[in-house]
């Protein structure tokens, strides 16, 4: 329900005749908070098991040798650290928006370009995996020498780069265009 309704529903509440029309008022007003708590409730509810999970397999990947040495392993790992990030920006901009907090617009830019970045890098991540696996499946011989940590490395890199770009771009769009609506009044 909309919150317009509401309050058109204890506006006509008010001018109603009935000696009931305060208690039925004050259910509604009173029943808005609570359904916000129980929907911030449920959210985290479905979304901290899954950052637990996550900071609970890049714990395991951090510890042993093996899979920071693997090319797919250190994929999976970034793949990983990329929804996890997401998990918690996701998480914070539900909990700001079930709060009604303004986020100022120095936090805010910088936060949708995160939002943004990490948004790309994970279908170039899982893009990335595949070239990997096809990679050992189609030249296994040449799989150890193509496949190594430090390229792996630099390809992660490039795939932040490459993120960075659209997000990069739609700031100075915006830029320019607030410019020009300043310099036009």
């Amino acid at each position: 329900v909309p919150t317009n309704s509401i309050y058109i529903c204890v506006s006509e509440c008010n001018n109603s005749e009935d000696t009931n029309s305060s208690s039925y008022q004050l259910q509604l007003v009173s029943s808005m908070p609570m359904r916000i708590i129980v929907s911030m409730a449920i959210t985290q509810f479905f979304v901290w098991p899954f950052i637990y999970i996550n900071v609970l397999m890049l714990v395991t990947f951090s510890r042993k040798q093996a899979f920071r040495t693997e090319t797919r392993y250190i994929l999976f790992a970034h793949t990983l650290l990329v929804d996890l990030i997401f998990l918690l920006l996701t998480d914070f901009v539900v909990l700001i928006s079930y709060s009604d907090v303004l986020m100022p617009m120095v936090f805010c830019i910088p936060f949708c370009i995160l939002m943004e970045m990490v948004t790309l890098c994970t279908p170039l991540t899982i893009t990335a995996m595949c070239v990997e696996r096809y990679v050992a499946i189609c030249m296994p011989l040449r799989h150890s020498a193509l496949a190594t940590s430090s390229r792996t490395h630099t390809a992660i890199l490039i795939i932040w780069t490459v993120s960075a770009v659209r997000p990069l771009v739609d700031v100075t769009i915006l830029a320019w265009t607030v410019s020009n609506n300043n310099n036009n009044n």
